[in-house]
C-alpha cells in the first residue's frame, strides 16, 4: 500500500473531511429551503450558519482519534485546541456582530446621491447552537466512518 492510499484511507484524515461535506450538505438543505431557491454556495462557505462546519471537522477529528487511540496523549491535545478553536468561533460572532451594528448604523444614516446605501447583512461566526449541531454531525460521522474503515 502506497502511502498516498494510507492517507487517503486513513480515518483520521476521511472523518473530518466526510464531516465538514456531509455538514454543508445539510446546510445547503436547510438555506435551499429557507430562501425556497438552490444555495449551491453553501458547500463552500464558511462564514458561519447552521450547523457549523468547523465544529463538524473538529467532533470527527475527535471522534476518529478518540475510537483508534481511545484517551491518548493525542485526544488531549486535540481536544485542548478543539476548545480553543469554539470558543473563537463564539468570540468571532459577538466581536463582528457588534461590529456589524455599528456598520449598519453607518450605512443608514450615509446617503449617497440621496439614495440609502443597502447593507448586506450579518452572517458571521457561529451560535453556541450551530457549534453543538456541528460537534453532533461530525462525531456521528467521525464515529460511523471511522469504524466502518477498521
Amino acid at each position: 500500500m502506497g502511502i498516498a492510499t494510507e492517507i487517503i484511507t486513513n480515518p483520521l484524515v476521511l472523518s473530518p473531511l466526510a464531516a465538514i461535506l456531509f455538514n454543508n450538505l445539510i446546510k445547503v438543505i436547510i438555506y435551499s429551503l429557507k430562501h425556497a431557491k438552490l444555495k449551491l454556495d453553501y458547500l463552500y462557505k464558511g462564514y458561519g450558519g447552521m450547523p457549523s462546519g468547523h465544529s463538524a471537522f473538529l467532533g470527527a477529528l475527535l471522534a476518529a482519534i478518540f475510537v483508534e487511540q481511545g484517551l491518548s496523549s493525542s485526544f488531549y491535545i486535540t481536544i485542548s485546541i478543539s476548545i480553543l478553536l469554539i470558543y473563537n468561533l463564539t468570540s468571532v460572532k459577538w466581536f463582528f456582530s457588534k461590529e456589524s451594528e455599528v456598520f449598519e448604523q453607518l450605512f443608514k444614516i450615509h446617503k449617497k446621491d440621496k439614495k440609502e446605501i443597502e447593507f448586506p447583512g450579518r452572517l458571521v461566526g457561529h451560535t453556541l447552537l450551530e457549534i453543538i449541531i456541528g460537534l453532533i454531525i461530525g462525531i456521528i460521522v467521525g464515529v460511523f466512518l471511522t469504524f466502518s474503515l477498521y
